[in-house]
């Protein structure tokens, strides 16, 4: 029995330390937006600009779809250079993700672009852009907490449709031809980040250590 309360008030205090009082909300641990309508732009001089269109109110929490409003910052802009199939943002792409109704309580994500994927044959409108959740400036949307997501990735995935420019006919084009533009469709996604096995390890050994100090105090 002593060892079943050392546990408890071990796990207690970890939960202070590491996040304050449980919120009595749904853990958003992943999210899948719907489709929406993106823009790209390459500007010269590996400038680029995307801009965002939508998406509407339903999205995907913890694989259950909710109507909540979603917005995007827009457009987005970022410096990038390309090899091959392979984009590597070297500055910019920082954008947000709020939601809810302006006016009420929100829940805002804010996040970079790091990196993308061109796709090639018959794949070659498609991209992917992905980078990190880099803050939560608000976590007030009623019944949900937004914590977990902090530290995550923040995917999308484009698939163009309509090109303009001379002989701009693919993603990859796109990106080699200064002025050139190609819109289309494009979904989203978040995901926590996986916690590392250093980290759990940690995690464990300041539990067994709470425990065996509340043993000591008893004696």
């Amino acid at each position: 029995m002593r060892i079943l309360k050392n546990l408890v008030l071990a796990c207690a205090v970890t939960t202070l330390l590491l996040g304050g009082t449980v919120a009595k909300a749904v853990l958003v641990t992943s999210d899948a937006g719907s489709t929406t309508q993106f823009s790209l732009t390459n500007l010269g001089g590996g400038v680029f600009s995307l801009a965002l269109t939508g998406p509407g109110v339903l999205t995907d929490i913890n694989g259950g779809v909710v109507a909540i409003p979603a917005a995007f910052t827009t457009p987005i802009a970022f410096s990038a250079g390309v090899a091959g199939t392979t984009v590597t943002v070297t500055s910019g792409g920082a954008g947000s993700k709020t939601f809810g109704a302006a006016g009420g309580g929100v829940a805002t994500l804010d996040y970079t672009l790091a990196s993308g994927l061109i796709g090639t044959g018959l794949n070659k409108n498609g991209l992917i852009l992905s980078g990190v959740i880099t803050a939560l400036p608000s976590n007030a949307l009623a019944g949900y907490d937004f914590t977990p997501l902090v530290g995550g990735s923040h995917t999308w995935s484009l698939a163009g449709s309509i090109y303009s420019g001379i002989g701009v006919t693919s993603m990859a084009a796109v990106f080699a031809t200064t002025g050139a533009t190609v819109t289309g469709s494009a979904s989203f996604s978040e995901l926590q980040a996986i916690p590392e096995p250093t980290s759990l390890a940690l995690l464990g050994i300041g539990l067994v250590g709470l425990v065996g100090i509340r043993r000591y105090r008893k004696r």
